[in-house]
C-alpha cells in the first residue's frame, strides 16, 4: 500500500464504499461494472484486500437491494389533503438558537 493511502485510510474506505454502492444506482449495464472493476484492479495492485471486500459488498448491496422503477407508461399520481388548521405553533426548548437559552 502506498504512503498516501496509509496516511488517509478513511478516504480509501469512503471511495470504495461510494464506488461499490453507486454501481447499480447511476450506471447502466455494462458500464456499471467498468469503474468498480478498474478500481478493484488498482486495489489488487496495492494488495489491499479489505477494501476490495468492501467494494464487492457495496456492489452486491446496490445490485440486489436497488430495484429501478418500472416504466409501464402509467403515471403514478396520488391525491392528498392538507389543512392548515392542523398546524400548531411549537418551539422546542432544547434548541439553543430559538429556545429560551438564547435570551440570557
Amino acid at each position: 500500500m502506498n504512503r498516501f493511502w496509509r496516511e488517509q485510510p478513511a478516504l480509501l474506505w469512503a471511495i470504495c464504499l461510494l464506488i461499490g454502492t453507486s454501481t447499480a444506482l447511476f450506471w447502466t449495464f455494462p458500464w456499471n461494472w467498468a469503474f468498480p472493476l478498474l478500481w478493484a484492479l488498482y486495489l489488487i495492485s496495492l494488495r489491499s484486500w479489505a477494501p476490495i471486500a468492501l467494494l464487492i459488498g457495496g456492489v452486491l448491496y446496490s445490485t440486489w437491494l436497488y430495484s429501478p422503477a418500472s416504466v409501464t407508461g402509467k403515471s403514478t399520481e396520488a391525491i392528498g389533503y392538507f389543512s392548515i388548521a392542523s398546524l400548531e405553533p411549537y418551539q422546542s426548548a432544547k434548541n439553543p438558537v430559538h429556545g429560551p437559552l438564547s435570551r440570557r
